[in-house]
């Protein structure tokens, strides 16, 4: 485990999202909408805006130098992927971290992965296994400068997702995303409060699968594909005690 120094990120719930987020550069053509997305996900992912902390859409416009409907739309984004509450007659605020949604998002990760890596084994083209190395020697350069977590996390992402495209099952990994919001949180929330430091073995073991340079079968693959998703287990508990009010069940 990292050394942990949870001093380092917003820790206070209730906050207002306004005053702690962090405006992003702009892209080139981006358009309103796609930058207040883009920004209010990062600061959410990233804890400047923690759990529970309220959401003015007129303060986020005024930050951001928008008018209020690209900012509206963008939290309707937020809230299908439930990063966000939106209740009538309620202020907006930035969800808990759900710990049964974060349990099925696992779940089905961990599941739907090890049969697409199974099904892509040794039968991926030498083009697109270059697409994965490519990725693999940007993760490398990004832990050799100190990776910063959402950096880390967009590479991590990056190459899951190659995988199931080689596959053709690029839909599969939308509609995965969209169950493992609550999942992502807590992996971005190790990295930022020091939990655990990124690293990019597995994602080489995963890629040696791939070439057939590691013979292996599919138990051993739906084992390696588990052990590198649940990574949180380690500190999971821990992060509970530290962070109890970032957390709800919707079960209880």
């Amino acid at each position: 485990m990292a050394n942990k120094d949870s001093s380092r990120a917003v820790v206070r719930v209730g906050v207002d999202a306004a005053e702690r987020m962090q405006r992003l550069m702009r892209k080139k053509d981006e358009s309103s909408i796609e930058y207040a997305y883009r920004t209010l996900e990062y600061n959410i992912m990233m804890l400047k805006i923690p759990p529970a902390a309220f959401i003015r859409e007129a303060e986020i416009a005024q930050r951001l130098n928008m008018s209020k409907t690209p900012v509206h739309q963008a939290i309707n984004l937020l809230r299908d992927q439930t990063l966000v509450d939106v209740k009538a007659r309620s202020a907006t605020h930035v969800s808990r971290v759900d710990l049964n949604a974060l349990d099925q998002g696992f779940f089905l990760r961990a599941t739907v992965e090890p049969a697409v890596i199974y099904h892509l084994m040794e039968t991926g083209t030498p083009k697109e296994l270059s697409r994965l190395q490519t990725n693999l020697d940007a993760q490398r350069t990004l832990l050799a400068n100190q990776a910063d977590p959402y950096g880390y996390i967009g590479l991590d992402d990056a190459f899951h997702r190659i995988i199931y495209q080689m596959a053709g099952k690029d839909l599969v990994w939308s509609s995965i995303k969209k169950v493992t919001a609550h999942f992502d949180r807590v992996r971005y929330m190790g990295l930022v409060f020091g939990y655990e430091a990124p690293n990019d073995n597995e994602h080489h073991d995963i890629f040696e699968i791939l070439t057939g340079k590691t013979k292996t079968t599919e138990e051993q693959i739906r084992w390696t594909v588990s052990h590198h998703l649940s990574h949180y287990l380690s500190f999971f508990e821990q992060m509970k005690t530290d962070h109890p009010d970032f957390f709800v069940s919707s079960n209880s």
